[in-house]
């Protein structure tokens, strides 16, 4: 095994390949067979220049484990005035480190470090067929909002989208909801 570098696949291996563990290049003959494969580096930056390319608006986090990199999770600021209150939170955990618990400890941090930097309300989004995380968010407190039918595109498939959010000092707006939804009948 041999390791490929070449500056166009460093770039997205900057942003994305240190996500992912065993990412491969293969090249192969038309029948499908492997002519070489290649091991991309996940190393190819320094974390300072990676996390430096990364949106201002958002506080991140970076989660690693035994050396490498295993999930990427942000709070990303409203710009709006009316909105200010309120922040987006995002997760991705790799494939390899999912189910082991570490999604509900990060998840705990962020709701902590959005409640100290006076925030008062978390949203966030999840597919509907993503039940351990619904799964998660829910025992975490975030109750859902919204569903927003074939909201996204992915592999020619339309996806529908779960609305949450989570409100500061464990206020709950269930009840509120659901008149709401009443009155609109």
């Amino acid at each position: 095994m041999s390791y490929f570098h070449h500056s166009l696949l460093r770039n997205l291996t900057i942003g994305f390949g240190s996500l992912f563990n065993n990412l491969f290049i293969r090249k192969t003959e038309s029948d499908g067979a492997i002519i070489d494969e290649y091991r991309v580096p996940l190393s190819y930056a320094n974390k300072d220049r990676f996390i430096s390319k990364i949106r201002n608006d958002r506080i991140k986090f970076f989660s690693f484990y035994e050396n490498n990199l295993i999930a990427y999770s942000y709070l990303t600021k409203f710009q709006k005035k009316s909105k200010k209150h309120n922040c987006i939170l995002g997760i991705v955990i790799a494939d390899k480190w999912q189910g082991n618990g570490f999604g509900e400890k990060i998840c705990k941090h962020m709701i902590n470090h959005a409640w100290k930097k006076q925030f008062e309300k978390i949203w966030l989004t999840v597919f509907d067929n993503n039940v351990s995380a619904i799964g998660l968010y829910k025992s975490l407190g975030f109750e859902i909002e919204g569903i927003f039918m074939n909201d996204e595109l992915s592999l020619k498939k339309q996806r529908h989208v779960i609305s949450m959010a989570i409100f500061k000092n464990n206020l709950t707006y269930i009840k509120k909801r659901e008149k709401i939804w009443q009155n609109l009948k």
